[in-house]
C-alpha cells in the first residue's frame, strides 16, 4: 500500500531569572500529523463508501445511526436487525436493500488516533519553592463509546430509554442477544 503522511511539529521555551529569588518558565508544544491511504490493495466488489483508499489507516468502519425507535411501529416500518424494539438504535440502511447488515458499516473520517496534539508548562521558582502547571489535550479525533459485559458506566444505566420520547443511550439488555451485532 501507499500512505500519504503530513505532519507539523513545534516547541517553544522561555525561561527567565527575574532575581536571585524568583525565575519563572513557560514551554509549549503543538503537533498536527494526518495520514490518507492513497492507494491499498481492496477487492473490487467492495462499495465506494466501504473502500480504506483516501481515509486514514486506522480509519473507523461503523454502522451509522439515525436515533433511537420510539415505538413498535417505528421498527415495524424499516429496516432493522432481528429482535429490535423501542429503544433499540435505529441503523441507516446506506445501500438501500431493506436490511441492516455488513453492506451498511460506511468508513468515518477521523480515527481514534488525534491529528492534534498540544501542551503547555508553566514554572516558577520563588526561593526554595517550586511550583509547576502542565496542561496537555488532544483534538481532530472520533472515538466510539462502548460499554463492555455488565460493568456498564453509570451514565449508560441513568441515561438509557425507558419510555417513549428518551433520547439518550439504548435500552439496556443483559448479555448477548439476537439484536445485537
Amino acid at each position: 500500500g501507499k500512505v500519504n503522511r503530513q505532519w507539523l511539529d513545534f516547541d517553544a521555551h522561555c525561561n527567565k531569572n527575574v532575581s536571585h529569588d524568583f525565575s519563572y518558565s513557560v514551554s509549549g508544544n503543538f503537533t498536527y500529523a494526518t495520514n490518507k491511504i492513497k492507494y491499498i490493495a481492496e477487492s473490487p466488489n467492495v462499495p465506494d463508501y466501504q473502500k480504506r483508499t483516501d481515509y486514514p489507516m486506522d480509519s473507523l468502519f461503523v454502522y451509522q445511526s439515525d436515533g433511537l425507535y420510539q415505538t413498535q411501529q417505528e421498527v415495524n416500518d424499516s429496516p432493522h436487525p432481528e429482535g429490535s424494539g423501542p429503544g433499540d438504535i435505529r441503523y441507516v440502511d446506506q445501500n438501500g436493500d431493506g436490511e441492516i447488515n455488513d453492506l451498511d458499516k460506511i468508513r468515518l473520517t477521523k480515527s481514534q488516533t488525534p491529528e492534534i496534539m498540544y501542551g503547555l508548562t508553566l514554572g516558577g521558582t520563588y526561593r526554595s519553592f517550586d511550583l509547576t502547571i502542565f496542561f496537555q489535550g488532544q483534538a481532530a479525533a472520533q472515538a466510539l463509546l462502548q460499554p463492555a459485559g455488565l460493568n456498564m458506566a453509570e451514565e449508560f444505566f441513568t441515561g438509557r430509554w425507558l419510555k417513549q420520547g428518551d433520547h439518550g443511550y439504548p435500552r439496556t439488555f443483559n448479555g448477548p442477544t439476537s439484536r445485537t451485532f
